[in-house]
């Protein structure tokens, strides 16, 4: 599991599994910005998280929902990179 950003259950959360509550990605949104995002699972995406929070958005759920394109690699290739 890594995280990035701000991570607040007051916050509309916003959820991306690719394997329910097993992989995936957790976005913690606030006033259509992402404030945090974790990633369960999902490896080489913590720069592109990054990218997200620092983006002024606006965000809405239908924006969100597949973001990160690169969760589906497998765990061994994106460590490499982080």
């Amino acid at each position: 599991m890594k995280q990035s950003g701000e991570l607040d259950t007051r916050r509309e959360i916003i959820t991306d599994w690719k394997k329910q509550n097993h992989e995936g990605v957790i976005y913690y949104l606030q006033n259509n910005r992402i404030r945090g995002v974790l990633l369960w699972n999902v490896w080489g995406q913590l720069d592109a998280a990054r990218s997200l929070i620092a983006q002024a958005g606006p965000f809405q759920r239908k924006n969100l929902k597949g973001h990160l394109p690169q969760m589906h690699q497998n765990k061994s290739q994106a460590e490499t990179r982080e």
